[in-house]
Formats: C-alpha cells, sequence, structure tokens
C-alpha cells in the first residue's frame, strides 16, 4: 500500500468489462470505467491515478484529482457527521474521507457540521486511508497576506473566550469573544482585522453576530408572550445562561433594537412591540 493516499503514474495493463487494470511496475489496481473522466484510454498509455480504498475497502484508483492527498494540503468541506466516531470530509473523490473524534472537539456539538470547512491532509494509519487536521507546525508562516478590514476565516481552534480562525490563504486571526458559546471547528466566520503580531493577526467579531443575537433575543421574547424579566441590568451570569452570549454582546443587540422599535426598554423588563 505504498502508493494509497497518492497521485503517480501508472502504465494501463489491460482493459476489462468493467474498466481497466493499470500497474506501477509491481501491481496492479483497478480503474473503474466511472473513474476515468471518460477519457479515451487505451492499453500501453500512462495516466495519473490517485489510489484509494473503495467503499467495499478494496483498493482503487481513480483520475479524479482530490483536494488532498498524504503529500498535500487543503481546506476541505465536512460531508457528514458521524454521532461517536467523527466526520467525514469530501475530498474530490468518489468516497468521502473520515476525520476521526480524536482530531475533534471533546464537545460534539463544537463539531463540524456539513458545509464547514477543515484544513487537512490525508495519513495511512493501520492500512486505512484517513483525514487528519493539519497540525499549526505543517502550515506557512502567518502574517505576510497582509489582511485589513473585513475579512473570512475558518474556526481552527476554540477556546474558553475566544476562537483562533485560519483563514483561505493560511493566516490565523486570533478573537476575542467573551463568553459566548455556540462555536463549532470548521465554521465560518467574519471578523475586523484590529491589530497583527508575530504569530498572525488580531479581529473582532462583524455585525454579523448581532444580528443573530437580535433575533434569539425577539425568539424568546415570543415564547414569553413578548415581555422578558432579563434587562441590560441583568448580570452576566443570568444573561450568559439564557442566550449563551456576553453582557456586552447582549446590550449591543439590545440597543440595535430599540433603534429598529422593535422592543421597549423599561427599568425591570423588556417588552416586544411587534
Amino acid at each position: 500500500m505504498k502508493n494509497l493516499g497518492t497521485i503517480k503514474a501508472y502504465r494501463v495493463a489491460k482493459e476489462t468489462p468493467l474498466g481497466y487494470m493499470i500497474s506501477d511496475g509491481e501491481k496492479e489496481y483497478f480503474l473503474h470505467r466511472s473513474e476515468t473522466l471518460y477519457q479515451d484510454i487505451k492499453t500501453g498509455d500512462v495516466v495519473e491515478a490517485f489510489l484509494y480504498q473503495d467503499k467495499k475497502n478494496r483498493l482503487a484508483a481513480t483520475l479524479h484529482k482530490p483536494r488532498v492527498t498524504t503529500e498535500s494540503f487543503a481546506f476541505a468541506p465536512v460531508a457528514a457527521v458521524l454521532p461517536g466516531a467523527g466526520v467525514f470530509v469530501d475530498i474530490g473523490i468518489s468516497k468521502d474521507i473520515l476525520l476521526s473524534k480524536d482530531d475533534l472537539p471533546r464537545e460534539e456539538e463544537n463539531w463540524p457540521r456539513p458545509g464547514d470547512f477543515l484544513p487537512v491532509r490525508l495519513k495511512v494509519k493501520a492500512g486505512r486511508l484517513i483525514a487528519k487536521l493539519l497540525a499549526r507546525e505543517e502550515l506557512p508562516q502567518s502574517g505576510k497576506s497582509g489582511l485589513a478590514g473585513e475579512t473570512e476565516g475558518y474556526v481552527y481552534m476554540l477556546y474558553r473566550e475566544g476562537v483562533l480562525l485560519l483563514t483561505g490563504t493560511y493566516d490565523f486571526i486570533s478573537v476575542h469573544t467573551g463568553p459566548r458559546g455556540g462555536f463549532r471547528l470548521g465554521q465560518k466566520l467574519s471578523v475586523r482585522i484590529t491589530d497583527q503580531d508575530e504569530r498572525g493577526y488580531r479581529g473582532i467579531l462583524t455585525d454579523s453576530f448581532v444580528d443573530a443575537d437580535k433575533e434569539a433575543i425577539l425568539a424568546y421574547l415570543r415564547r414569553h408572550h413578548g415581555m422578558m424579566k432579563l434587562t441590560d441590568k441583568s448580570s452576566p451570569d443570568l444573561i450568559y445562561r439564557h442566550f449563551k452570549i456576553s453582557k456586552k454582546a447582549f446590550k449591543s443587540a439590545l440597543g440595535r433594537l430599540y433603534k429598529e422599535k422593535r422592543i421597549e426598554i423599561l427599568p425591570d423588563k423588556i417588552i416586544l412591540i411587534e
């Protein structure tokens, strides 16, 4: 299995009813016709193929170029979540590859969801092809892209009161979020760059999260007959218990709703105007 997870040159040894057998000079591998990009292939041709294990765990080849290999890395979208085991990432071939729970946060609520993006490379472990999250030391040096203003990144690491984002140019952005919860690995966030140091950039969350907080408050008010006892004078712990956001974020969302004339703020309660 020395070529598993890599793209190599193979010679077409023979044609079969379902496809072709290709050879590296030592072993032959099956290339299904559906994996040939419907090229006009003949015996003796040389093709660039990727070796993987199909859905029945058989060694097979494809001419589809994967996003990542054992020799290269890239961002790959999450295709599915397997509770208790990990997530599958789409590397651009017919079979999704498992990224083990060992590479994911302990709490499954912080795991990626389908459509989130993770920086990965492939690895062969116990004869099987798996995905691995890129370690920080495997990435290019951060801070060379000249980021400024607003940008986007994907959650690479979760902290108690912050997240570390990785951009598509492999720059790190450290973002202080306060005790806000609900972030997950691979989630795309919009931030505004505020500073830069030798380890990367620092940034703050943009207004997209104020909008999300506003909707959460409105939903709470609607569930409670248009009134709530939580106000901008409530304790941070009480606010976090109900909305999983900081008091600062709560007050910011209330301020927006008040300016939009969607709520009335009284000394001891908030009333929905809608």
